[in-house]
């Protein structure tokens, strides 16, 4: 993965075994790659937030592998993003209230007590556990607050 220029420090896997999400960065940007096992050659690679300093945490698949989730630190905080894997396009953010703000090299990072991840086959419903308390967010509300 080094031909890419890329520093990987995660993966995500697709449920049936066939792709890979490479989660990494080039300089300050944040980038992805679906990488296809059976060819063992890259689909594509895309950039999170072109020329905005980012940071991927982690990344999940769909149960059915048309959607990717991406746990990011921004400029702003950290964010949930929904991407269509079908055309690499970004779907939704969900905005992470609080945490505490420190700057990592070129990153902000936030520090939180945020665990596990999840969205639902349609891309519908994304899931967090944080601290203690169970987040669910339905896309149709998500810029309403959509906390629930």
């Amino acid at each position: 993965f080094a031909a890419l220029g890329l520093t990987v420090h995660g993966i995500a896997c697709s449920p049936d075994g066939r792709r890979l999400l490479l989660i990494g960065n080039v300089g300050e940007d944040a980038k992805l790659c679906d990488f296809d096992l059976k060819k063992e050659k890259v689909v594509k690679c895309w950039r999170s937030d072109p020329g905005v300093p980012t940071f991927i945490e982690k990344a999940r698949f769909s149960d059915d592998g048309r959607f990717a989730m991406t746990v990011e630190h921004t400029q702003h905080g950290l964010a949930m993003r929904v991407w269509d894997l079908n055309n690499y396009k970004f779907v939704y953010e969900i905005p992470i209230p609080g945490g505490l703000r420190y700057k990592f090299m070129y990153h902000y990072k936030f520090v939180y007590n945020f665990g596990d991840f999840d969205i639902s086959r349609d891309a519908k419903f994304a899931l967090a556990r944080i601290g203690d308390k169970v987040h669910v967010w339905d896309r149709r509300n998500v810029n309403a607050g959509g906390d629930a």
